[in-house]
C-alpha cells in the first residue's frame, strides 16, 4: 500500500513538471511568433521623402569624356635673323594686326639703299636705251628719205635719156643708168636697215630685264623688311614664346604660339555602337571639370570616319563639337564631359519616375493633405529620360509629392 502511494506521488510530480515545460514552450513559441510578426510589420512600413515638382529640361543623351581644343597658330619669320624685340608674353591677349616681335633690320636697310641705287641706274639705262633706239630710227629714216630723193632725181635724169637716145652718147646713157641703179640699191639697203632698226629693240629689252631684276631685288628686300615684324593674324591669346630678344632665329622657325580667339572646340571618341546615333549638326551639352557648375552648348561639326582601335580591339571615332559661345576661360587640353543629345524636351514639369504608381489602371502619385495624411492624386505623364518623367496633367510647379525613400527596420 505504501509503495503504491509513493509511485502515485512520483507520477503526480512528473505530470506537474511536464505541465510547466509545456507552458514555457507555449510562451516561447508565442513570443517568437510575435517577434516575427512584429518584424514583418516593421519591414512593411515604408518611409517617404518630399519632392517638389519642378520645371526644366528632360534629356536622353550619350555621355563621353572629351578635351578642349582651341585652334592654334604657329607664327614665324619668313626669313631668319637676329631678334630685335619681343613685345608679348605667354597669356597676353592680342588683337589682329598687333606687332608681336621684330627682327633687326640694319643689314636689310643697307641692302635696301644699294638695291634702290641699282634700280635707279637700271631705270636710267632703260631710258637711255629707248632714247638711242629712237635716234637710230630717226637717223635711219633720214638716210632712207635721202636715198629715195637721190633715186627720184636720177630717175628724172635717166628716163628722158632713154627716150631720146640719139641726143646722148651711149657712154652718157650707160653712166646715168649705172648711177640710177646704184642709187636704187643704196635706197633698198637704207630701207632694209631702217626696218631692221625699227624692229630691233634688243637693247631696250635687255635694259628692261635689268630693270625688272633690280625691281625684284628691291621688292624682296622691302618684303623682308616688312616681314621683319611678326604680326598677329587674328585676335587671340599668346600660348608660348620660344626665343628671347638678341637671339638668332632660323627661317620659318616657330617663335610665337597663338590661340585663335572666338573658336572653342571639344573632341571626344565615340564607340562604333553609338556612332549611328549621331550626325553633323546634332546638339551637344558640354561640362568642364574646371567649371562644373556651368554648362555650355554646341553642335557636332565633324565626324572622322577613320577608326581608332585600342589594344583590346575596341573601335571608336573622333567627333568634334564647336561651342556656340566663345569664352576665354576654356584652355586647350581641359577635360570635359560631352552629352550628345538624342532626344530632349525643354521646359517641362517633371517629377522622379519612382514617385509614379499604377493604381486601378491609373497613374497616381502620393501627396499629403492639410492634416498630413497620405492620399492619391491622379496624374498624366509624358516623356521620360529614365530618371524623371514629364507631368502633363494633375500637378503644378512646386507641388510636393511623396517619393518612397526606404523601408524601416523598426
Amino acid at each position: 500500500m505504501f509503495k503504491k502511494i509513493k509511485i502515485f506521488a512520483l507520477n503526480k510530480k512528473m505530470i506537474k513538471y511536464a505541465i510547466v515545460l509545456m507552458i514555457v514552450a507555449f510562451c516561447a513559441g508565442g513570443y517568437a511568433i510575435y517577434q516575427n510578426n512584429k518584424a514583418k510589420s516593421a519591414m512593411a512600413q515604408v518611409s517617404y521623402k518630399q519632392v517638389a515638382a519642378q520645371r526644366g529640361d528632360l534629356t536622353i543623351a550619350i555621355s563621353v569624356d572629351g578635351k578642349a581644343e582651341l585652334p592654334t597658330l604657329g607664327l614665324s619669320f619668313p626669313t631668319g635673323g637676329k631678334i630685335k624685340e619681343i613685345y608679348v608674353t605667354p597669356g597676353q591677349k592680342v588683337k589682329k594686326g598687333d606687332v608681336l616681335a621684330e627682327l633687326d633690320t640694319t643689314d636689310l636697310n643697307n641692302q635696301l639703299q644699294s638695291a634702290n641705287n641699282d634700280y635707279q641706274i637700271s631705270l636710267l639705262k632703260l631710258e637711255q636705251a629707248k632714247a638711242n633706239h629712237n635716234k637710230n630710227i630717226q637717223d635711219a629714216k633720214a638716210s632712207v628719205d635721202s636715198s629715195k630723193s637721190q633715186v627720184d632725181k636720177l630717175y628724172l635724169e635717166y628716163y628722158p635719156m632713154t627716150q631720146l637716145p640719139d641726143a646722148y652718147t651711149k657712154t652718157e646713157i650707160e653712166q646715168k643708168r649705172m648711177d640710177y641703179e646704184n642709187a636704187k640699191r643704196s635706197y633698198e639697203n637704207q630701207l632694209s636697215n631702217y626696218n631692221r632698226i625699227l624692229s630691233d629693240s634688243s637693247d631696250i629689252k635687255l635694259a628692261e630685264l635689268n630693270l625688272q631684276s633690280a625691281q625684284t631685288k628691291l621688292k624682296t628686300i622691302n618684303d623682308n623688311i616688312a616681314n621683319a615684324k611678326l604680326i598677329a593674324p587674328s585676335d587671340g591669346t599668346v600660348l608660348s614664346v620660344s626665343n628671347s630678344a638678341g637671339e638668332v632665329i632660323g627661317e620659318n622657325v616657330k617663335l610665337v604660339q597663338l590661340s585663335k580667339g572666338g573658336n572653342v572646340a571639344v573632341t571626344a571618341q565615340i564607340s562604333e555602337i553609338d556612332l549611328p546615333k549621331i550626325k553633323i549638326g546634332q546638339e551637344a551639352e558640354v561640362e568642364f571639370e574646371a567649371y562644373s557648375k556651368k554648362a555650355y552648348t554646341g553642335k557636332i561639326t565633324s565626324i572622322n570616319l577613320l577608326p581608332n582601335t585600342d589594344s583590346n580591339g575596341i573601335v571608336s571615332y573622333n567627333v568634334s563639337v564647336q561651342l556656340n559661345s566663345a569664352t576665354d576661360e576654356i584652355k586647350t587640353g581641359m577635360n570635359c564631359t560631352i552629352k550628345f543629345i538624342l532626344k530632349q524636351k525643354k521646359d517641362v514639369l517633371y517629377i522622379p519616375n519612382k514617385a509614379v504608381k499604377m493604381v486601378n489602371g491609373q497613374q497616381v502619385v502620393y501627396i499629403q493633405d492639410k492634416d498630413g495624411n497620405k492620399k492619391e492624386q491622379v496624374i498624366k505623364t509624358g516623356f521620360t529620360d529614365g530618371t524623371n518623367v514629364e507631368v502633363i496633367e494633375g500637378l503644378n510647379n512646386r507641388d510636393i509629392v511623396l517619393v518612397e525613400d526606404k523601408k524601416t527596420s523598426r
